[in-house]
């Protein structure tokens, strides 16, 4: 009997192994992953979890509706080697055999070697349940934050903490992207922040810490903060993969399917795959779930053939900005529609013949509708021109 093992928890892990098993697939499934505890889903750690909402929220299914389809959930169990040839996973007590393979280990928050000092005198990351956990109870009305990274998850912790009365400082880049969002399609963020009492700081900046407080010199500005918080991205969760499979800077590399070699496979933030670059949904959970259902399919003999537009979204300030289809960095962005201030706030994005390859919009979801309806077709110009 076949024997599939997924390494982590993740919404990619936990997607792969229903739907195998929704799929028809009967032999016998294993999920193994680092963290003690039930799977459960990232997004919610920097919204509802920092806002105060229950923890277990996040959960995505308790360890009885695995056993309930057949899947032996093995919490607390970290892969620390893979052996591809002998079709092994090594963990700390002896190897685990497979017949196919699928690694979800997602990601980890990165910390580049400059930074980990801050980290070692009590900087905050966040990235698990733990890590959330952690940073909510920091947080009060009196207690200054500091956070260090502009991008997705610094702008949603400083969003979510100045909501509860935090006086929160952004020490973000002048230039700021948000995930895909880049040049005229991010340049609504950092006046958002700002206008909803975040202290934006984009000079640059060095940190130290005594007395149990951050002194920040970030040019002309001089502040202290009671909690910092490191969020300048997240490096994929593939160290331990090194010596076997070739991994990169943005993870496992793999085909446009998610497959690595004959039986092994990657899904989420750890799979680099081919041609899915400037999708905006890059690394994010519902690509996550995208490619899992794909790799399940490919596993259980059901290929699934269903196109997915590659989509994107954050909430920020009671701002939803969403994103849809693909941003090459040489694309021409077009403005379709503009805010009462006569700010553009929705977007198309345009390939060299003109034809709309992507769409982006900020706190408009008529506008998104509309921009999303106009993927694949030529670009209307009169529309451009309003």
């Amino acid at each position: 009997m076949s024997h599939v093992v997924v390494v982590g928890a993740s919404v990619g892990g936990v997607t792969c192994v229903q739907s195998l098993r929704e799929l028809g697939f009967d032999g016998d499934i294993t999920l193994l992953d680092a963290e003690y505890g039930p799977p459960y889903q990232r997004p919610p750690l920097s919204k509802e979890v920092l806002l105060g909402g229950d923890a277990d929220d996040a959960d995505l299914l308790d360890e009885s509706a695995l056993e309930a389809i057949g899947v032996e959930f093995r919490p607390g169990t970290p892969a620390i080697g893979l052996d591809v040839a002998g079709r092994r996973v090594r963990l700390a007590h002896g190897d685990l055999r497979f017949d196919e393979l699928v690694l979800a280990t997602g990601g980890a928050a990165a910390v580049p070697a400059p930074l980990t000092n801050l980290i070692g005198r009590g900087a905050h990351v966040l990235r698990t349940r733990t890590d959330a956990i952690a940073l909510a109870a920091a947080l009060g009305p009196d207690s200054g934050l500091a956070v260090l990274g502009g991008g997705v998850l610094g702008s949603e912790i400083a969003s979510a903490a100045v909501s509860r009365g935090v006086p929160t400082t952004l020490l973000a880049r002048p230039a700021q992207t948000l995930g895909p969002l880049r040049g005229a399609l991010a340049r609504p963020l950092l006046p958002l922040h700002r206008s909803r009492g975040v202290d934006v700081q984009t000079d640059r900046t060095r940190i130290s810490h005594g007395a149990g407080r951050w002194r920040i010199d970030a040019g002309a500005a001089r502040l202290v903060a009671d909690v910092l918080v490191v969020a300048v991205g997240v490096r994929a969760a593939a160290r331990w993969l090194a010596r076997s499979l070739p991994v990169g800077p943005d993870g496992v590399r793999c085909d446009w399917r998610g497959r690595v070699a004959p039986g092994v496979w990657a899904v989420g933030d750890i799979a680099d795959r081919a041609g899915s670059r400037h999708d905006v949904s890059y690394n994010t959970q519902a690509a996550a779930v995208v490619q899992a259902r794909e790799v399940a399919g490919a596993i259980a003999g059901d290929p699934l053939r269903v196109p997915v537009v590659p989509y994107f979204w954050s909430d920020l300030h009671g701002v939803r900005v969403q994103a849809a289809g693909r941003i090459p960095p040489d694309a021409r962005i077009e403005p379709l529609d503009r805010d009462d201030t006569g700010a553009p706030h929705v977007f198309a994005v345009v390939d060299d013949d003109g034809t709309v390859v992507g769409a982006a919009a900020w706190g408009s979801a008529r506008g998104f509708r509309r921009a999303r309806t106009m993927l694949g077709t030529a670009l209307d110009q009169e529309a451009a021109a309003r």
